[in-house]
């Protein structure tokens, strides 16, 4: 009797087993539905997110390399301005040297004309000298022109013309004449007058030298004038300085 009473208690135990087998199995399944679903949405939106991330660092990259190219190409533009600044004045201090070079060089090409001008004075009136000389030893003539400033051996020198036979007085060597008086401008305008004059005093300088002493004599015996007297002098050459 007892066990007809438990098949039937036996059956009815396996039927809830079934059912709660199916419950579980139906459970699982729907959570696993569920779990797939929302594993679908997370991502969906994990690949949104990281569009969007990915679209926000290209664009802030690009907008890093623009700032960058304005960067670069404001810098470029100030050192092409600073170059040609440089440029400009590294020209400008070329030019001036180049100047100056000339300037220098101008200088000293008339120092040079003016040295050779004087030392062809020279050369001319030790010529005209030595002309004079030889002519009088051809002609035995030791005689001196009245008023004569004296030569090296103390007797004045002359020279003849040979187209009028007269005798002309050549300049004084060593004459020292006292010009101390006079301004350098003064000097100036004396050794112009004397060059104009046709006697050679050197270069307008206004330094009193062998040369413009010699020019002196030359224009103390052009006009005939003897002894210190550079006031004559002054006037014959209509300088207003002679006081």
């Amino acid at each position: 009797m007892t066990r007809w009473i438990a098949i039937p208690m036996i059956l009815m135990a396996w039927g809830c087993k079934e059912k709660n087998e199916g419950a579980v199995s139906g459970a699982l399944s729907s959570a696993r539905s569920q779990a797939d679903s929302a594993l679908a949405e997370g991502r969906a939106k994990g690949n949104d997110a990281l569009s969007s991330a990915r679209s926000n660092a290209d664009s802030a990259a690009a907008g890093m390399r623009a700032n960058a190219d304005t960067a670069i190409g404001g810098m470029r533009a100030n050192a092409d301005t600073a170059l040609g600044g440089m440029r400009a004045k590294a020209n400008s201090a070329v030019g001036g040297m180049r100047a100056k070079a000339d300037s220098a060089a101008g200088g000293m090409r008339a120092k040079a004309d003016s040295a050779a001008g004087g030392m062809r004075a020279n050369a001319d009136t030790a010529l005209a000298n030595a002309r004079g000389t030889a002519e009088r030893a051809l002609r035995g003539d030791t005689s001196t022109a009245p008023g004569a400033a004296p030569n090296s051996a103390g007797n004045a020198e002359t020279s003849t013309n040979p187209s009028s036979g007269e005798a002309a007085m050549s300049p004084a060597r060593g004459a020292n004449f006292d010009l101390s008086g006079l301004s350098n401008d003064q000097v100036k305008e004396l050794q112009t007058a004397l060059n104009s004059a046709g006697c050679k005093a050197g270069p307008v300088d206004g330094v009193v030298g062998p040369r413009t002493q010699h020019g002196i004599a030359c224009g103390m015996q052009k006009n005939h004038i003897a002894g210190q007297d550079t006031k004559a002098l002054y006037q014959a050459l209509h300088l207003n300085f002679g006081g």
